[in-house]
């Protein structure tokens, strides 16, 4: 990653009001951020995409955030 590269960054919460919240604070920031609430969805887009960081809730329905770092 170059020093002009823009991190891209995916938020993981069963809680829309939380990755939004999340990804409002990061933008502000000068970082590209996207959310998802389903975590299953997450990690398809997750394994499609570049993704710098990922940060995730670990409870969550159908697949918590440890299960879904062990498959990506």
């Amino acid at each position: 990653m170059n020093s002009e590269e823009t991190l891209k960054i995916l938020v993981v919460d069963d809680d829309p009001a939380i990755t939004r919240t999340i990804c409002s604070f990061l933008k502000l920031s000068g970082y590209q951020c996207n959310d998802e609430s389903d975590p299953l969805v997450a990690l398809r887009r997750a394994q499609d995409d570049d993704y710098h960081l990922i940060i995730t809730d670990l409870v969550m329905p159908n697949l918590d955030g440890l299960e879904m770092v062990r498959e990506l």
